[in-house]
């Protein structure tokens, strides 16, 4: 059996509007308690992907808030990173809005810091990536509305013999739901 944990839109270095977080004691000044709860759900789902054995840990886009992140933010990034590598779990990362100043330097630092990067897959343009079981899709955030064509190219290469999954990073108008039709309007901005 495979097993899939996909997550999305964290925007690590995004700060909270609220000032104080009255569950820390002793603080009264004001504590970014949106960083810390975000550090704190992000290493709960890496702990669970290594404890439950998922083989591919799926990042749709907007790991950090802006394509300029801190060395301080790539660094704790990437040691997430290499503990999931380090069990053997794949890590699949497309770029979104956030992260891109409209290709993939946002990552290069990560490359570089993970070392090893034998199992992390990191896509700035629409590509599949197959392995024996599965054919990924990924369509990463694209300013120019290619996704279309792109959803439109994966309906013609979906491989009948294996297991489709479709990442991407972009709003979705006219969302299904049961037999109702939800528009965009309603449901904000999803992502695949």
């Amino acid at each position: 059996m495979i097993k899939l944990l996909h997550t999305g839109d964290w925007h690590i270095g995004k700060a909270s509007q609220i000032p104080i977080n009255r569950q820390v004691k002793n603080v009264t000044s004001p504590v970014n308690i949106r960083i810390i709860d975000t550090y704190k759900k992000i290493k709960l789902m890496v702990n669970y992907a290594i404890d439950k054995n998922i083989n591919y840990f799926v990042i749709a886009g907007d790991i950090y808030d802006s394509p300029m992140a801190s060395m301080y933010l790539k660094k704790w990034f990437a040691k997430y990173i290499r503990k999931l590598l380090n069990h053997n779990i794949e890590v699949i990362i497309i770029i979104g809005n956030h992260d891109s100043d409209g290709n993939i330097n946002a990552f290069s630092d990560v490359k570089e810091l993970v070392k090893n990067s034998k199992g992390l897959y990191i896509y700035d343009r629409y590509q599949t990536f197959e392995t024996s079981k599965i054919k990924f899709h990924c369509i990463p955030y694209i300013s120019d509305l290619n996704y279309i064509k792109h959803i439109k190219d994966v309906r013609e290469d979906i491989n009948l013999l294996k297991f489709n999954v479709l990442i991407g990073h972009f709003g979705i108008e006219g969302a299904v739901v049961g037999t109702k039709q939800i528009p965009l309007t309603e449901i904000g901005r999803a992502h695949v």
